[in-house]
């Protein structure tokens, strides 16, 4: 019978073979694809959680990141199936003007761990481009990453076509430069935090401002 604490330990120390091999035993098994998921977002938790207490580094939390999209895969035909809807719907991208990916790749990590449906629209993205990646997916949220404060202002911009532009999605917005006053200066919703479990935790807060407003 497949092992599902088995998955989890292997996602948390990055095993991708025996996280795809104990996957393919519960899907054989029957066992429901939600709660497959559910052992491996644990897991990211904890992956997660020791991260933010220095434990492990952004290499280690890209091994299990692995494991884990590996094993996903597997499910993904099975989770559409079942009728499986994640909680809340991203749009995550960094900025135009910044190339910078891993910070970014750690917070779209931690959100699909937590439940977010994220769609990642890249590096170097223009202002415009995340409203529009906003409105095909009826995002709740839009997060924006950047390493550079040069790249502030277009940032700034981004918040404000989003504000203008009449959607629902608030602005998730985080990195190095970043702190809640440039946030609140910027015309972002919400500050995201430096590191990718901090994101998650300010990404559930604004879903629940959004949700007591509506």
């Amino acid at each position: 019978m497949a092992d599902l604490k088995r998955l989890q330990l292997a996602v948390e120390v990055g095993d991708r073979e025996t996280a795809v091999e104990v996957t393919q035993q519960a899907i054989d098994e029957a066992i429901p694809p939600k709660t497959v998921l559910d052992a491996m977002t644990d897991a990211m938790g904890v992956v997660g959680q020791r991260f933010a207490t220095n434990e492990i580094y952004v290499p280690e939390m890209l091994i299990s990141a692995r494991a884990m999209k590996a094993a996903v895969a597997l499910l993904e035909p099975l989770l559409v199936g079942s009728g499986y809807v994640a909680e809340s719907v991203a749009i995550m991208g960094t900025i135009k003007g910044d190339l910078h990916d891993i910070g970014k790749n750690l917070v779209a990590l931690m959100l699909r761990a937590g439940g977010f449906t994220v769609t990642d629209i890249g590096i170097d993205v223009p202002p415009e481009r995340f409203v529009e990646a906003a409105k095909e997916s009826d995002a709740d949220i839009v997060a924006i990453s950047l390493l550079m404060s040069v790249c502030l202002d277009e940032v700034e911009q981004a918040c404000e076509l989003i504000r203008r532009s009449g959607i629902r999605a608030k602005t998730l917005v985080g990195g190095p430069p970043v702190s809640d006053e440039v946030a609140a200066a910027i015309g972002a919703d919400m500050y995201g935090g430096f590191d990718a479990v901090t994101a998650l935790q300010s990404a559930r807060e604004l879903m629940s401002r959004i949700r007591t407003a509506a």
